[in-house]
């Protein structure tokens, strides 16, 4: 056998083998559960950056994943997720001594969608990362305020709001098997709001988009080859 045909035969059977041991043995759909606590707020303007601060929410939802290979994937969730803010007022007498405090809690519940490429390293433990784009449906927003002296009243604002949102998702993990078909997981997820989500005019000309971070406990079941 010509050495030339001999060599690059040998170069296809590596190839050949790599191909089928690296890449082809992967289940290539997995179905998933993932939930967890977030933190979350608004920003885009000067004035909620300043008088607003951050609110603990919780998401929770379904994923599907579509395995390209044992490191790259396409996944995609529909999450439920609890997001907002909190603002908090001193009440002051004409003194300008304290005398208590307005605290307002700004619930935004949505339903997200993410579409993100997920890459994965390792042999048994595993380490990811994914990234892509999300978009995000306002099922409801309601303001609750409750204070020194004043009783507690609740306002559904979700008219004052658009909505669809729209951002950038990026998250890292880790991945651990229990069984052949069963991964648990751990991830934290920045969601960067990109779409300014107020529906009427907001202060200075600014903007409000949500924002969030995730600490996502997940199950994962390979459904099959």
């Amino acid at each position: 056998m010509n050495p030339f045909i001999k060599m690059n035969f040998k170069i296809f059977i590596i190839l050949f083998l790599f191909n089928k041991n690296g890449f082809g043995q992967f289940n290539k759909y997995n179905l998933g559960f993932e939930a967890g606590p977030n933190i979350s707020w608004l920003r885009g303007n000067e004035s909620i950056e300043i008088n607003t601060h951050s609110k603990i929410g919780l998401s929770f939802g379904i994923s599907g994943q579509y395995n390209l290979s044992k490191l790259i994937a396409i996944k995609s969730c529909i999450l439920y997720a609890k997001k907002g803010a909190i603002s908090e007022v001193d009440i002051k007498n004409p003194n300008a001594n304290n005398t208590g405090t307005i605290t307002s809690k700004f619930n935004y519940n949505y339903l997200t969608l993410p579409v993100l490429i997920k890459i994965t390293l390792g042999k048994k433990t595993t380490y990811f990362f994914n990234t892509g784009p999300y978009l995000g449906f306002l099922c409801n927003q309601k303001s609750i305020t409750q204070g020194t002296n004043i009783q507690r009243d609740i306002s559904d604002n979700t008219s004052l709001n658009k909505r669809l949102d729209a951002g950038i998702l990026f998250g890292i993990g880790i991945n651990k098997p229990l069984n052949e078909k069963t991964v648990i997981s751990f991830e934290i997820r920045n969601n960067t709001g990109l779409y300014n989500t107020s529906n009427v005019k907001v202060a200075n000309n600014g903007i409000i988009t949500q924002n969030s971070i995730d600490f996502i406990f997940g199950i994962t079941y390979k459904l099959f080859k």
